[in-house]
């Protein structure tokens, strides 16, 4: 079920990365429009919170698993942190 959860998520994000490449590398001029800070509203906020809290969940789940992993003092918190190294590399691309 996580793999498939994994799936799903990075799919639309791997999409948004190429199309953006894409519109970056091909060389032709696109428009983007100044930042209006005018159009921000607090359901704007509030959408934009509940996507990154969202990507902050599952910290929690490395504990369930370290029960059936060796030497979980050092594995889980490795895991954790390259994981949170490689999403977050994930979102710099987005990002960018």
């Amino acid at each position: 079920r996580q793999q498939v959860t994994v799936v799903l998520k990075l799919v639309p994000i791997l999409g948004v990365i190429l199309l953006a490449g894409w519109v970056l590398l091909s060389g032709v001029p696109t428009a983007v429009p100044p930042f209006d800070p005018g159009a921000l509203s607090l359901s704007a906020i509030n959408g934009a919170a509940a996507i990154t809290l969202w990507a902050l969940l599952g910290f929690e789940a490395a504990s369930i698993a370290a029960r059936n992993v060796e030497r979980p003092e050092v594995v889980v918190p490795r895991a954790t942190v390259i994981g949170t190294l490689i999403v977050g590399l994930i979102y710099l691309a987005v990002a960018l």
